[in-house]
């Protein structure tokens, strides 16, 4: 005969229900179907008790791994924002700076190349245009001047606290077609030549 104990809360959490109807199939012939459905309301409250407690942990437990992740997480991203900088390499304006300013003729098109002009404001103080400030390309017609381009590289050494320098003020290569002509097209005096040469170094 089943006594209550068999169904106490101890073994009915080491057998599952499938286990006890199976039980009843070979132990009590032609009473299975009515046993098996009084089992299964006095298992199903222990089993839903147990599960229970069960889900319970389950819920605790997957909240303390969420909360160890979330910590470790937070704790490699601080230690991310915490590393130092790193220190700028030196370049050679700064081995030469007790010496002098380290200098370099710099075109247009080279302050435009990305590569180009990171190369110069690490390595130099000091800039002067390879062509642009000579008289012919910046002083084209006796009352006209051309400034952009000699604009660009003052820009670009004003924005990089670079020393500035000019270059062939006046050449004898590389001037205008004007400079020696009147407007005949005759040589024009010394005298002439000295006021055309005063008056485009003062402008530049």
């Amino acid at each position: 005969m089943i006594t209550q104990e068999f169904f106490s809360e101890t073994r009915c959490q080491k057998r599952s229900l499938a286990p006890l109807n199976e039980y009843f199939d070979n132990e009590v012939t032609g009473k299975k179907n009515k046993l098996a459905t009084r089992i299964s309301f006095l298992v199903m409250p222990l089993r839903n008790k147990s599960m229970k407690r069960t889900s319970i942990k389950s819920t605790f437990v997957i909240l303390a791994l969420c909360a160890i992740m979330y910590g470790c997480k937070n704790k490699v991203n601080s230690a991310k924002e915490e590393k130092p900088p790193v220190a700028q390499e030196k370049g050679l304006k700064d081995y030469y700076n007790d010496y002098f300013p380290m200098g370099v003729a710099v075109s247009p098109r080279a302050l435009k190349d990305s590569a180009q002009a990171e190369l110069i404001k690490t390595q130099f103080k000091s800039m002067t245009p390879e062509n642009v400030m000579k008289m012919g390309p910046i002083h084209p017609e006796q009352n006209r001047y051309n400034w952009g381009q000699a604009d660009e590289i003052v820009a670009f050494a004003e924005a990089n606290n670079m020393i500035m320098r000019g270059h062939a003020l006046i050449w004898h290569q590389q001037y205008p077609d004007w400079f020696f002509k009147d407007e005949n097209g005759d040589q024009i005096s010394k005298d002439t030549l000295f006021a055309r040469m005063k008056k485009h170094i003062t402008d530049v």
